[in-house]
């Protein structure tokens, strides 16, 4: 694997492009408040108390309190980040950095490897790294933000002249229970809070069950120490690869793509919504122990 730290590209005319693209559809917020909440509440449940005095030195609230202030700000000054929130893999599901602006595994890596020697950043600029790492672990694990090859039917996700299976950007109305959602993608968005409600701790409580055994075996991947920097470049292409093998479950809902989904399609998706989740918070609590937990 290349070790190379891929840094901050800053605005250019490709960022303000690729900002009308996604920008101009409102259905690219993974998982909602309840989701990326629940994502926060699991990981706060496995960190360590060093970690948490660290962390709380520059965040002195509930984190969950900035579970999606990156969806907040993501124009202005901050279009940057718009790309940020989706990846790419290519047709083995291995990550695929095909995004000129920055993709969700390179935003969590950089913000990583800037937050583990932070003496010299403002606090600030702490507060937007820990922000992005925070919201950006949930993106990877919503299944409609894992750009994967292929079309259905005629359908496709075109971006960057590829073509991806339809989840950003393909504007179908779709029908649940008589419920209209601009797009499957937006299904699949607010999923967590149809399943399970608001009550975030209840959620918690409900699905964080893995024992210790079964947690290091989701959190495994390798995390180099360069120069006193924290790169986990090689553990988010692990992870990034488990997240698309499992993205391909949707489509065995809803395999043409149909406007008029399954009653049951809840219930069918209730236990890989479940399982994105409870990954994504062992997986971002490794992360924020080994960064702040020194």
């Amino acid at each position: 694997m290349n070790m190379k730290i891929p840094f901050l590209r800053w605005l250019s005319v490709g960022t303000l492009v690729l900002f009308f693209i996604f920008s101009s559809r409102p259905d690219v917020y993974g998982w909602g408040n309840t989701g990326h909440k629940t994502v926060i509440g699991i990981a706060q449940r496995h960190l360590t108390e060093k970690a948490r005095q660290n962390i709380e030195k520059y965040i002195p609230y509930d984190l969950k309190q900035d579970a999606v202030w990156m969806d907040k700000h993501r124009q202005g000054d901050w279009a940057f980040t718009d790309t940020w929130h989706t990846f790419c893999v290519d047709g083995r599901h291995n990550y695929d950095p095909v995004a000129p602006t920055g993709d969700a595994i390179k935003a969590i890596r950089d913000a990583c490897w800037r937050l583990s020697d932070r003496s010299e950043m403002t606090d600030s600029a702490v507060v937007f790294n820990i922000r992005t790492v925070i919201h950006l672990i949930g993106d990877m694990h919503c299944p409609v933000h894992i750009l994967i090859p292929g079309h259905i039917g005629e359908f496709s996700s075109n971006l960057w002249g590829r073509e991806f299976l339809p989840t950003v950007g393909v504007l179908r109305p779709t029908y649940y229970n008589g419920m209209e959602l601009i797009s499957y993608h937006q299904f699949f968005d607010r999923l967590p809070g149809y399943i399970h409600g608001q009550d975030i701790d209840a959620i918690v409580e409900k699905i964080d069950r893995c024992c210790r055994r079964e947690i290091k075996k989701i959190v495994k991947g390798e995390m180099y120490e360069i120069d006193g920097h924290k790169d986990f470049g090689a553990a988010l292409a692990v992870w990034a690869k488990d997240c698309a093998d499992m993205a391909l479950d949707i489509w065995t809902y809803n395999p043409t793509l149909s406007p008029e989904l399954d009653p049951a399609i809840m219930d069918m998706a209730t236990p890989l919504v479940n399982e994105y989740m409870v990954r994504a918070g062992y997986r971002l609590a490794r992360l924020l122990n080994a960064v702040f937990g020194e």
